[in-house]
């Protein structure tokens, strides 16, 4: 299956280190169904990340090796015996690489990356964190989750400040070569200071991408608003797009897909992005969902444009939108 239009989106999560150690006296509660590291492969994460299982029973056979790219800036072994425990979320989909730079990071430094599971990647690390009125139960010093649940977690002081570690190995990083929307989602400003306190590992963004051959096959010109878009996907619904001889491709691809589960989450997203192009016309500076001034709710013509584009693209999916086609 092919479409014509496609939107793709980038999530936005970041990892976050936790600034000190977990207290002697606090007893380790496992956060229900999570993977803890008492033990490594647990059925939810064979089931949720076997490359997880993998690097948390890799063992260093004999020697270190740290002949692969990026590796020969540590010391062979020098963090032997060092464990550490990290909360991760979709891990096969959402940063199937993490576990296997562990096992290679292991292999030449010694240093352990214990991979757990959550569950939930919104609720899961704040628990394990702690809030202003419930103290953590600090299992972990690693997490992956949403950065837009970071802000208290920094104004606790909980994360560590990244500025220096950024500083000293930016020959490496470079991180003025990351998108400058993207370094701001993991900035903590107040004061005047600004500090970073999490490495985004991708950013939100929805991306439209239209099939210029096909516009040009039909003599049909770019569309600049939404409604034209939803014309397009019409047009080429029920198509053969991919010269396949049968007439069933899409007009219009989506992620997700209709049921699909945690990433659900994306649907109302797609809406909101629809909804800024009417309401925030001066870009992120000028915030949509409320009034700056009155923190009014701004449910205004630009929602309800919004929601009527999703109406009618829902009310015609059966040759609009395509949640699990190659696109």
């Amino acid at each position: 299956m092919r479409a014509a239009v496609a939107v793709s989106p980038w999530i936005a999560t970041a990892t976050i280190f936790l600034s000190g150690t977990a207290a002697e006296e606090l007893a380790v509660v496992a956060i229900e169904n999570v993977a803890t590291t008492t033990d490594t492969c647990t059925p939810l994460l064979k089931d949720t990340c076997s490359a997880c299982c993998q690097a948390n029973d890799t063992a260093v056979s004999s020697g270190y090796d740290c002949s692969l790219p990026g590796l020969q800036y540590f010391e062979p072994g020098s963090y032997e015996g060092v464990q550490v425990n990290y909360l991760s979320f979709a891990t096969e989909t959402s940063s199937p690489n993490l576990p296997f730079r562990a096992a290679e990071f292991e292999a030449c430094t010694g240093g352990k990356v214990v991979f757990s599971e959550a569950n939930n990647v919104f609720e899961d690390p704040v628990l394990d964190l702690g809030t202003k009125s419930t103290r953590g139960q600090e299992i972990y010093d690693g997490y992956f989750m949403s950065y837009s649940h970071f802000p208290e977690v920094s104004a606790l002081g909980l994360a560590e400040h990244l500025n220096d570690r950024i500083r000293k190995d930016n020959a490496l990083l470079k991180w003025e070569d990351v998108l400058p929307k993207v370094r701001q989602m993991g900035e903590y400003r107040k004061d005047g200071v600004t500090n970073i306190d999490f490495l985004m590992y991708d950013g939100d963004f929805f991306v439209p991408l239209i099939r210029l051959d096909l516009l040009e096959k039909h003599n049909l010109p770019l569309p600049n608003t939404w409604e034209e878009v939803v014309d397009l996907a019409k047009f080429f619904n029920g198509t053969d797009l991919n010269d396949d001889g049968i007439a069933d491709d899409f007009g219009f691809c989506h992620f997700p897909r209709f049921g699909a589960g945690y990433w659900d989450w994306w649907w109302p997203e797609a809406m909101y992005s629809i909804w800024a192009t009417t309401d925030q016309t001066q870009g992120t500076n000028e915030g949509f969902f409320f009034d700056d001034e009155t923190l009014d709710p701004r449910l205004s013509t630009g929602f309800g444009h919004a929601a009527e584009i999703w109406k009618v693209r829902n009310t015609h999916q059966r040759y609009v939108v395509c949640g699990n086609c190659r696109c």
